[in-house]
């Protein structure tokens, strides 16, 4: 049984704890949303304009804006949700940052490439694999709490059942 499966059981079997559901919550925006902020970082860094005044603290201030932005985020959604969304967000984030190169600077993955600008070119391709990473548990995450929620039944079985309780009652 893996970690979060084990939580539920102890939960159901003890009843809720406002503790532990303060800390599932917190854990969720503490891990999952540090990524996104670290994204919202270099975000800034192309975004705000160069010749800003204290440009590299209102960087580290988008960050931690963003971090908390997804604490809050996490403390609104129910867990598992809350998991999928975050990484879903980390995914985008940093995976757009070579289009964000792209659309700021003279600098982007294409020409750092062809002129052997590597310490660039490999920002920007280690951005879009950490996008595809994230996505990748995203996905995972999604599928998972698919296969964990009960399956409605479908409208035309239920018609069905109903028809043939129908017909066992008619019988009798």
């Amino acid at each position: 049984m893996d970690g979060e499966a084990r939580q539920q059981a102890e939960r159901r079997a003890n009843g809720s704890h406002r503790g532990l559901i303060l800390v599932e919550r917190i854990n969720v925006g503490v891990v999952a949303g540090l990524f996104t902020a670290i994204a919202a970082y270099f975000w800034a860094n192309r975004l705000l304009p160069p010749d800003m005044v204290q440009r590299e603290v209102w960087e580290v201030h988008a960050m931690f804006i963003t971090w908390l932005a997804l604490l809050v985020h996490a403390a609104l959604r129910p867990p598992a949700q809350a998991w999928r969304e975050q990484f879903a967000l980390a995914a985008a984030a940093f995976a757009l940052i070579p289009v964000l190169n792209l659309l700021t600077t003279e600098r982007h993955l294409g020409q750092s490439l062809a002129v052997g600008d590597w310490p660039l070119a490999g920002f920007d391709l280690t951005a879009l694999a950490l996008g595809l990473v994230f996505a990748a548990v995203s996905y995972r995450l999604a599928k998972r709490q698919r296969a964990v929620q009960p399956q409605k039944p479908k409208r035309r079985r239920d018609k069905q059942l109903r028809i043939e309780a129908a017909n066992a009652e008619s019988a009798s």
